[in-house]
This record gives structure tokens, C-alpha cells and sequence, in this order.
């Protein structure tokens, strides 16, 4: 995905990947959150060249890794990462510093609609492994699987979306566009994560009336 030129001179060192001057350019007061015309910050540009070292640094420093576009498509930079096919580095940075999962663009598409629109297996599994985590805080369950992001709390659990079967503006999940496009591979990693869904969980209370009870 293409992106304008850089508006300030840390959305260009931050688009370089140099990190130390990332640095220096915070600590001498350049606004860590400032936006270029269509809305993209220094971690915008940073997820988006895939420089998983600079979008540590711009994270650490504070970046809000929530902060969307303000042009079309509106994307955070968790969508950017995936829409430009960045690496796994720069995808779990954005995961572990609480990159909402359940942002969605314009379309209401979240990040993994985009891994799953553009073929990216690896992103797919990322973003999956992030899902099953915090499902499996949602569940409080007493064996969880392994979770690369160990540090994350229930308080990072996404009220909707960040599942893959949260709908966008078609009325489609990733998995629905995962079976659409006849990707298997996909489909049937999607589907062992939906099967955990606590969204998709139906309750079936069953009422007994006893003659006689009041």
C-alpha cells in the first residue's frame, strides 16, 4: 500500500526505520502523535515499511497503536501491517503493546478480514494465536494452550470483532471469505478458533415445571 510522503521529520525516520534518531526526536519534543494530512502518525509509517525495531521504540515511547487514518480507508497501523504484508516481528510488536484486534476500517473489516483477503498465512496464524488468547482468558479456562502474549490481561479482551466470525458490511467473517475464496488452509484454522468463540456459544436454558410448584 502506498503512502504519501512524510509530513514531519519523525514520520520520516520513523518510514527509515532509525530507531536511535526516533528517539532523539521524541526527547527533543517532536510530538510523538502527531498526523500528516490523511491521518497516519510515526507508528503508521513504521508498521507499514515493516520496521519491527521502530515500531518497538515508537510503542515504548508511548505510540498509540489505536489511532486510525483519517482518510480512506481509515486503518490502524495493526490493518497497515497486514495490508503491507509486513513481518511477523513488526505484527507481534503491534499485538503485544494492546494493537485493538477488533479495529475495524471503513468496510468493517478488522485485521484479520485484511490477513484473509490478502492470502497472508502467516498473519493469519499470528492474529489467530492473539484471538486465542484472550479467548481463553474470556473462558477462564483451567488448562490454557500456550499463549505467546502472556502478559496480556482480561482488561485487553475486545468486546466484539477481533473473531473469526465478527461480520463486516457484506455480512461476511473471515471465515465465510476464507470459504469464499476456496483457501482450506485458512478455513480450517479459522474454524478451530470460531469453535472457541464465546461469541458464538448458544445457552439452552431448560425451564422443569413441577405440578404442584408455586
Amino acid at each position: 500500500m502506498a503512502c504519501d510522503a512524510p509530513a514531519t521529520s519523525l514520520h520520516g525516520v520513523a518510514l527509515a526505520g532509525e530507531e536511535d534518531e526516533v528517539r532523539t526526536l521524541v526527547s527533543r519534543g517532536v510530538p510523538l502523535q502527531g498526523q500528516d494530512a490523511g491521518g497516519w502518525t510515526a507508528l503508521h509509517y513504521a508498521a507499514a515499511a515493516d520496521r519491527p525495531s521502530t515500531t518497538s521504540a515508537l510503542l515504548q515511547l508511548g505510540a498509540d497503536p489505536a489511532v486510525s487514518t483519517a482518510a480512506v480507508p481509515t486503518l490502524t497501523p495493526l490493518h497497515l501491517a497486514v495490508s503491507c504484508r509486513s513481518g511477523e516481528g513488526t505484527l507481534r510488536q503491534l499485538i503485544e503493546h494492546s494493537a485493538p484486534l477488533d479495529a475495524r476500517d471503513e468496510l468493517g473489516q478488522t485485521a484479520l478480514h485484511l490477513a484473509v483477503s490478502m492470502r497472508d498465512v502467516s498473519a493469519v496464524r499470528i492474529l489467530l494465536e492473539a484471538v486465542r488468547c484472550l479467548l481463553t482468558l474470556a473462558l477462564a479456562s483451567p488448562t490454557p494452550s500456550p499463549c505467546p502474549t502472556p502478559h496480556l490481561s482480561t482488561r485487553a479482551i475486545p468486546a466484539q470483532g477481533a473473531s473469526p466470525t465478527v461480520l463486516d458490511k457484506y455480512d461476511r467473517s473471515p471465515l465465510a471469505w476464507s470459504r469464499l475464496a476456496g483457501w482450506n488452509e485458512a478455513s480450517r484454522l479459522l474454524y478451530e478458533v470460531a469453535r472457541c468463540d464465546p461469541s458464538c456459544v448458544r445457552v439452552r436454558v431448560r425451564v422443569r415445571v413441577r405440578v404442584g410448584d408455586p
